[in-house]
């Protein structure tokens, strides 16, 4: 990576971001229920999961759907297809490759890119949408260390912090979601020069606050 230009934030936007308390009740329901149901043996607690964060976080699986393939079914029918969609899928195997991780770490980088890649794919194949943003969602509330959440205000935020941008992308995974990981590495990016200047290590719920902050013009 590299980066030529300068960072629009300020050590009060990173402050802020710390203290930043809303929608903790909510999260903290997420994160409890992932916690406890990690996997997706019973498949309808996990399409729970994706209904539930779907819903928190305006992301349902099954907005917009306006596809031929899913426009004519009723909504339960809808997550019946979820359900089995869900079953059919190593989804538990892809987590498992991220529960040796802790943190986010140059090596472990191309690891969390690919299952956000295939859990991306997997939702594509059940609603023949683009859901990276429900991916991410999805996968942040498993994994709180290892996603940065992405949707349009956080792609708004980001841009406002910094207009231009440099990122090396990796083409040798084609499982890998492009538009997610040059995301992913600009905020990589964002945290080692927040690091470096003030000391601050942002979590990943931490950067959130920061990029809806900016979205928003909070100053």
């Amino acid at each position: 990576m590299s980066c030529g230009e300068k960072f629009f934030v300020t050590l009060d936007d990173v402050k802020r971001a710390k203290d930043d308390q809303t929608g903790n009740l909510i999260n903290n329901i997420l994160y409890e229920m992932c916690k406890k149901h990690p996997n997706h043996k019973f498949p309808d607690i996990g399409v729970e999961k994706i209904w539930l964060i779907g819903r928190a976080y305006a992301a349902s699986i099954e907005r917009r759907r306006s596809n031929t393939k899913t426009k004519t079914l009723t909504s339960d029918e809808f997550y019946e297809r979820v359900k089995h969609k869900l079953s059919e899928s190593p989804i538990d195997d892809w987590l498992d490759t991220l529960r040796d991780i802790q943190q986010i770490e140059n090596r472990s980088i191309e690891r969390i890119l690919t299952v956000h890649g295939q859990v991306t794919k997997l939702f594509y194949d059940i609603s023949s949408l683009e859901k990276r943003s429900l991916a991410s969602k999805y996968l942040h509330f498993h994994f709180p260390n290892l996603f940065f959440i992405f949707d349009n205000r956080a792609k708004t935020g980001l841009a406002k912090i910094k207009p231009r941008w440099t990122t090396e992308r990796n083409n040798k995974k084609p499982i890998v979601d492009r538009e997610y990981e040059t995301f992913f590495k600009k905020i990589i990016e964002l945290r080692k020069h927040i690091k470096g200047k003030w000391q601050y290590n942002l979590s990943p719920r931490e950067i959130d606050n920061l990029l809806l902050d900016k979205a928003k013009g909070k100053k």
